[in-house]
């Protein structure tokens, strides 16, 4: 079974798409379809790929807010407003938070294209004093851009109103100006600062998510998460289920649950974590 559609973000005559969507499905209905992504929903239509960037017929959009993981207070979701229509819908090009480039990549472009926007923005760089600070500047909106995919993936996985989630793209995209939004620039080669083990933490079909009220904790205060995981792969699964509190790489509070069914296509609810946060001598992260 593959999702189906004539394309991205596109206009057009959707009433003849639809129609057309209607012949293909009685050619061949293994498949899920749909007239376009990010774009008007027909009645032939069977998936919805959609952010809010336009209005669906007469339907308000979910309305992404992309930057709003800059700010938000706590573990959140989208239960509210996800589902506009009786379709599975997916988030249309989740996140797309901008990594800086390195000017190294500019002497690797060899063919037809000049990476015009790297050599301006390297002109910028210099005329600021800056241009040898590249690295450091990737190495930094890098992390930025793991922890908001991570939190903004996880947002999803803990709507149960979500079908799922599309990408931009893993790797930088230079044929529209520029989409500096990858883990890979555009020669594939990895910029180091995600790995693979660290994307499939969160970007995978069986993951373990925590909802929470906020990010920032004072002494004193009693931590209150609650434990779910998303369940996507193959099979359910039957487990105890395992966790831990680090600080500084040192284990101050572990626990578990006893074995509960994860069924397959669903979240399951595990349980209730609660932790008095302990008195630290600096400001720090778990």
């Amino acid at each position: 079974m593959m999702l189906v559609s004539f394309g991205n973000e596109l206009g057009g005559n959707f009433d003849w798409m639809g129609e057309q969507i209607a012949e293909f499905k009685k050619k061949d209905n293994r498949h899920f379809y749909a007239a376009g992504i990010a774009h008007n929903i027909t009645l032939s239509d069977d998936f919805v790929e959609y952010g809010g960037k336009h209005q669906a017929q007469n339907q308000p959009g979910t309305d992404w807010n992309y930057t709003y993981n800059y700010t938000v207070p706590e573990a959140h979701n989208y239960d509210s407003d996800f589902r506009r229509k009786n379709l599975p819908e997916f988030t249309h090009e989740t996140g797309q938070y901008i990594v800086h480039p390195l000017w190294s990549e500019i002497d690797k472009y060899k063919g037809v294209l000049d990476p015009l926007n790297l050599k301006y923005y390297r002109s910028l760089a210099e005329k600021n004093g800056i241009a040898n600070m590249d690295e450091e500047l990737q190495r930094a909106s890098g992390q930025i851009n793991k922890n908001l995919y991570k939190a903004e993936i996880e947002a999803t996985l803990r709507t149960p109103e979500s079908a799922g989630y599309s990408l931009l793209s893993m790797v930088d995209y230079p044929g529209q100006g520029e989409a500096l939004v990858g883990w890979v620039n555009p020669f594939y080669e990895n910029k180091n600062f995600m790995t693979p083990e660290e994307f499939s933490m969160f970007g995978t079909h069986t993951v373990p998510l925590l909802r929470f009220p906020k990010y920032v904790w004072e002494d004193g205060e009693i931590f209150n998460g609650d434990i779910e995981i998303v369940n996507y792969g193959e099979k359910s699964l039957q487990s105890e289920v395992l966790y831990q509190i680090e600080e500084e790489g040192k284990i101050v509070y572990s626990g578990k649950f006893p074995s509960i069914l994860i069924p397959q296509g669903k979240t399951t609810s595990i349980g209730q974590l609660q932790y008095t946060c302990q008195q630290v001598d600096h400001l720090g992260k778990n």
